[in-house]
């Protein structure tokens, strides 16, 4: 995982009420958009492992670009809008990135 993803995350609990258990980070997964663009995605268990946070950024090795999250909700007790609360603080600290919300039951496995 890229450096600028764990800096990152510690930036998001230190400036919000959102915990990130930053032992649970995934092994990053690269990916490619639908416009031949590579992206890393890292996931991570927050607020106590209630919902999961997806982090999507630049693929370039060089590049610390963050280009969107995504919160997944509906696991352990958490609901939608449990979900919304934690979008709303990271958009009031990072506003210039996008993010969504789903609930588990939206994921294909």
């Amino acid at each position: 995982m890229k450096k600028n993803v764990i800096a990152f995350l510690k930036y998001l609990e230190k400036e919000t009420d959102i915990t990130v258990d930053l032992t649970t980070i995934s092994p990053t997964e690269k990916l490619v958009s639908s416009i031949n663009r590579d992206i890393d995605v890292n996931v991570a268990d927050i607020n106590e492992g209630t919902m999961g946070l997806v982090v999507f950024s630049c693929g370039s090795k060089n590049s610390k670009k963050l280009t969107g999250m995504e919160i997944i909700y509906g696991n352990n007790g958490s609901e939608l809008c449990d979900a919304e609360i934690v979008k709303d603080q990271i958009n009031r600290v990072v506003p210039e990135i996008p993010v969504e919300i789903r609930c588990v039951d939206e994921i294909a496995i």
